[in-house]
């Protein structure tokens, strides 16, 4: 009996039964990230602040601050119905590519509230400048639109 209630403990504890441990997924954040563009532009997230720079290697002028507020999923698709995008849109970019889910969406709510432009400041009053997309399971890769210009940009974490 003693061999069995061992043999038992054994398998329980190499198969991970009775473990409380969950296969969880964590959230993704941007907080404390930094990315680069496919132009070489690049983009830093911290404690809720945005820096887009113009060129990834130079922070000293041709940049932009504000700030930032992520939504993930279905609360992210809920926003860009605020900016006359469909979410039927969205699902249609969802069924043709294997990369995209709606666990996987994402809206950026930016403010930038000034920028540096060949040298001299440039207030921005708070302007939105909103973007959706996706980002990979890796975590590693942000495919994104700029809902104001259309413009899509890719970022690869750094």
């Amino acid at each position: 009996m003693k061999k069995l209630i061992a043999i038992l403990f054994v398998v329980l504890v190499l198969t991970g039964c009775g473990s409380k441990k969950k296969d969880e997924k964590k959230e993704f954040t941007l907080d404390n990230t930094s990315w680069v563009g496919t132009l070489n532009d690049g983009v830093e997230f911290e404690d809720e602040k945005i820096k887009l720079y113009q060129n990834e290697k130079d922070h000293s002028d041709d940049y932009f601050v504000g700030s930032y507020k992520l939504y993930l999923g279905s609360e992210g698709m809920n926003q860009v119905e605020e900016y006359n995008i469909s979410i039927d849109d969205i699902k249609d970019e969802i069924e043709k590519n294997d990369n995209y889910s709606e666990d996987n969406f994402i809206f950026v709510d930016i403010k930038y509230d000034y920028g540096m432009v060949s040298g001299e400041k440039i207030e921005m009053y708070a302007s939105p400048i909103p973007w959706y997309g996706f980002v990979l399971e890796d975590g590693n890769t942000l495919y994104v639109t700029n809902i104001n210009t259309g413009a899509k940009l890719r970022f690869t974490r750094k």
